[in-house]
């Protein structure tokens, strides 16, 4: 996919293979995983980032590819497929554990800042 020159070390092992390697890169067998599924391009996903400052749309986390804790996710509207932004780990999940659920949120902020009743 990006056909740059890299060292084998940048590539998984595939056994089936002449050379012992995947055809694509980590990154790019990542990419096209995780992000295809979307719809997104890996130029789109990588200007998402741009504009975002390489950091979670909720948090401001930095994004760190190298990290499981630290890694960027596609946050999407179930219904429409449509990508809406790049987050952390743990704000997308807790955005799912919500089901992107407006009212929920409201009400999990007012418990947050106080309000129980």
């Amino acid at each position: 996919m990006c056909g740059e020159i890299k060292p084998a070390s940048d590539f998984h092992v595939h056994v089936r293979n002449k050379d012992g390697l995947e055809s694509y890169c980590k990154e790019c067998t990542k990419f096209k995983v995780k992000f295809s599924l979307y719809g997104l391009t890996k130029k789109e996903f990588y200007a998402m980032l741009e504009v975002q400052d390489n950091k979670c749309f909720i948090c401001g986390m930095e994004f760190n590819s190298r990290s499981k804790a630290k890694e960027p996710h596609v946050h999407h509207d179930h219904t429409t497929g449509k990508v809406k932004a790049i987050l952390c780990p743990k704000c997308n999940m807790a955005l799912g554990v919500f089901n992107d659920d407006a009212e929920l949120l409201k009400k999990a902020l007012k418990l947050v800042e106080g309000e129980t009743t």
